[in-house]
């Protein structure tokens, strides 16, 4: 449903090739703790490096982890920091965000960068050191490693390399900056074009490997782990271990909680959205798929989660009341 809502164009406003301002995001769990982790937004200035901006909270990650849904997991800290820096800083916004992550390269088209600039309203990048393997549409590491390959990209810095599936969608680039050969995978999150996008990172790995922003924000979201395990006495480090997890914070899917929620089932005219220019067929309509997602990754879920079952039913029929595309579908 995400993936509706992604703009693959560049804002006609603004030209991210020539950001002075960058965000970059990451997330660390804390060792031996399968609830706490640290959350890390920092502004990177482009023309010297310099750190404008840090924000750095301890958060809770009730999710585990699901294969394709990570950005359950993390897109709503990231939102919360934006959200913070937007009323605190606004002089210090970024031209865009870069998320040490996958946007569209991801079997929905819908990894983490999509999920936080679609629903922050946000440019967003995904720059990925591991890529997002999709078998099913030829997206494997062997056909990554043939594409490395046969582009001569070891022998030539700064060069790039669609990356192509089955059906000829390009989803992403291979990357290799001016200083290593080893590569990065670049997908749009929201609001920037695939073009621009791989400009820019080339740009900010003129002299490095990662770009500044994505480097900053996994120095210091470490550094504030590492700080925080340091103060933590012996004792309170077994009771977190410890610490009973409920099924509902296992698994409290992220269309449950208050961003999701909100933007899932409050938003109607989205839920019945077709763009004709696209062709969408009714089968392909956000609404069905929504319901389609439900029964393809949450049902095989109930066994495991109970509860789980009744939450989905209720949502179900609360969309079912107000969305009438949806109405006889099964």
């Amino acid at each position: 449903m995400i993936a509706y809502r992604v703009k693959t164009r560049d804002d006609p406003s603004c030209s991210i090739v020539d950001a002075e301002l960058v965000g970059g995001f990451d997330i660390s769990f804390v060792p031996d703790d399968p609830i706490h982790a640290y959350a890390v937004l920092v502004v990177v200035r482009v023309k010297d490096n310099a750190v404008v901006y840090e924000d750095a909270r301890l958060v809770n990650l009730d999710l585990p982890y699901v294969p394709g849904l990570l950005a359950f997991r993390e897109a709503p800290h990231a939102m919360e920091l934006i959200k913070h820096l937007h009323e605190t800083h606004p002089e210090l916004e970024p031209t865009v965000y870069l998320f040490d992550g996958n946007g569209r390269l991801h079997s929905r088209r819908a990894g983490i960068a999509c999920h936080v600039g679609v629903l922050a309203n946000v440019r967003t990048i995904g720059v990925a050191k591991t890529p997002f393997l999709i078998p099913d549409e030829g997206i494997t590491r062997e056909s990554l490693a043939a594409l490395y390959s046969d582009a001569k990209m070891a022998e030539t810095p700064g060069s790039h390399c669609p990356i192509v599936t089955k059906k000829g969608e390009t989803i992403a680039e291979i990357v290799r900056g001016a200083h290593s050969k080893v590569p990065l995978y670049i997908s749009i999150g929201h609001r920037v074009s695939l073009d621009s996008a791989v400009s820019l990172i080339l740009r900010l790995t003129s002299n490095a490997h990662i770009p500044e922003p994505v480097r900053q924000a996994d120095l210091r979201v470490r550094q504030h782990v590492r700080e925080y395990v340091k103060n933590l006495s012996k004792d309170s480090k077994e009771a977190l271990s410890d610490k009973e997890i409920t099924e509902d914070q296992q698994f409290n899917l992220g269309f449950y909680s208050r961003e999701m929620g909100t933007f899932i089932f409050g938003e109607v005219d989205y839920l019945g959205y077709k763009d004709p220019q696209d062709g969408y067929k009714d089968s392909d309509t956000p609404g069905y798929i929504f319901l389609q997602m439900i029964k393809s990754d949450i049902e095989p879920l109930y066994s495991k989660f109970p509860n789980l079952k009744d939450l989905t039913e209720k949502k179900i029929k609360a969309v079912k009341k107000v969305v009438p595309e949806i109405q006889q579908i099964k």
